[in-house]
This record gives structure tokens, sequence and C-alpha cells, in this order.
């Protein structure tokens, strides 16, 4: 085994990053412990962990205290109340790790009935006329430079259709190449492996 694939696996905060420094070593602590508990890989674990622990600290001011944050009413008032904006699957994936944190890390904590999660109001496709104006955007950015990453956001986002907090979290890495079609490595909130339209490609959108 190389160095490389003994290094253990180190979480990349976005959104949580200016708060890192006061939440970080007690999200990394509970993800580290409830993966030996359960047998969960860290990264599926992170991500509704720190959006968790990020809302009830700061939103709702709760202490950081394992037995004061991970507690199913708490999960259940994030679910549908911390993150209402996002999908229902998603907010459903988060429920389900969520709880699998609190049964690890605060097993005497139970909640024997969930609150329906309701269904998401459909989120209307671009219009030919919006894709056109994103595009003219992208187009019209003040160096080459942000030329390309306004126009890599759009090839991503209308082609590969991840959720903005998902892409937040791309990296160079995440983009695979199988043979002539890339795939977009997602390992935000639903963790898949998208195809690309090539249609929206940066490449194609500035020939």
């Amino acid at each position: 085994m190389n160095a490389a694939a003994a290094e253990p696996y180190r979480y990349r905060p976005t959104l949580a990053l200016p708060y890192w420094d006061e939440i970080g070593g007690f999200i990394e602590d509970a993800v580290t412990d409830a993966s030996a508990i359960t047998g969960r890989e860290p990264h599926i674990l992170f991500p509704a962990t720190t959006a968790f622990v990020l809302w009830a600290w700061q939103a709702r001011g709760t202490p950081l205290e394992r037995t004061r944050i991970f507690r199913a009413s708490v999960v259940e008032e994030f679910v549908h109340l911390g993150v209402g904006r996002y999908l229902r699957g998603s907010r459903a994936t988060h429920r389900a790790t969520l709880t699998l944190m609190v049964r690890a890390l605060n097993p005497a904590d139970s909640l024997t009935k969930q609150r329906p999660i309701p269904r998401s109001v459909p989120t209307q496709p671009y219009s030919a006329a919006e894709i056109a104006a994103l595009h003219s955007w992208a187009l019209g950015q003040n160096t080459s430079r942000r030329r390309y990453d306004a126009l890599t956001l759009l090839a991503l986002g209308l082609g590969a259709g991840p959720a903005t907090r998902e892409i937040l979290e791309l990296r160079v890495s995440s983009l695979d190449i199988r043979g002539d079609q890339p795939v977009v490595i997602v390992w935000e909130s639903r963790p898949r492996a998208v195809g690309r339209d090539r249609r929206t490609s940066p490449a194609q959108l500035t020939a």
C-alpha cells in the first residue's frame, strides 16, 4: 500500500469553512466515532453532518455537545426547517444519515415517529432565452480565466444538473473521462455519477 492510499480521508468544507475553527473538531470527532460504530465511510457522513451541526450551532444556538446536537427531535427540525429549500430526496438522504449519527452517538435518544417530508415543488427548466442570457453573461466576463470558469459552471449546471451545493463541492478529481464520455462524480447529498451533456461543454460554448 502506498502512502497516498494509506492517507486518511480529509473532508474539505465549503459553506462551513468560515466557521471550521469553531465547529470542525466537533464534526470530525463525531464522524470518526460514528464511522467506527456504523461502518459507514466518513465521506458519506460528512456532508449531512456538517450542514446539520452548522445549522444547529449557528441558527439554533445549540452548544457543541453531542447529547444536545445529536437528538432525533433536532434532526427533524433541521429536515423540515433548516433545509426546506432542498429537494425531497436530498432531505430524506440527510435525515437517514443523521438518524444513523444519532443512533451511533446518542443511543439513549429516540424518536419513534418521523413527520413525512412533503413533495418538492418541481423546478422549471431554463428557457432558451434564459440559457442565451447566461451564455452572454459568461462570455462577458472581463478575463479569459473568468470566462472559462463561468462557462465551466454553465456546462456543469446545465449539462450534468447537480445542485448548487453539489457544484460547490466538485473538484478536478470529480471529473472522470470514461472513453469519450465525461462523467461527473458527485459525492454531496446523493452520491452518483452523471454524464455531462456534451452540447454544453466549455469548449463548445466558446466556439
